[in-house]
């Protein structure tokens, strides 16, 4: 799924609610966390702005999972320009 759909795409079903709101929302999650490089999706401009708005708007389980998925990969990211906003906000709550 995540290989085949531009970042607008899923920009528009997070602003729409669609993620937010349904069971889709943990399959996306888990999509995004088995990303074969998920490195390179948190220092991309665009894929950066897709795990951002999952952090957001995921919860529980799911959301503690991905906070933790990133923070492994914090010493690789974290002085790239585009995911330096995911460590400096506070996103990374668990």
């Amino acid at each position: 799924m995540l290989e085949n759909m531009h970042t607008s795409g899923f920009e528009g079903l997070f602003k729409v609610g669609l993620l937010v709101s349904s069971n889709c929302q943990p399959s996306f999650v888990r999509e995004l966390i088995l990303a074969t490089h998920f490195e390179q999706l948190l220092q991309d401009l665009h894929a950066n702005y897709v795990v951002q708005t999952a952090l957001r708007v995921s919860e529980g389980p799911i959301h503690n999972l991905l906070v933790r998925v990133i923070e492994s990969h914090k010493a690789i990211s974290r002085n790239s320009p585009y995911s330096k906003w995911i460590f400096s906000r506070k996103l990374l709550k668990m």
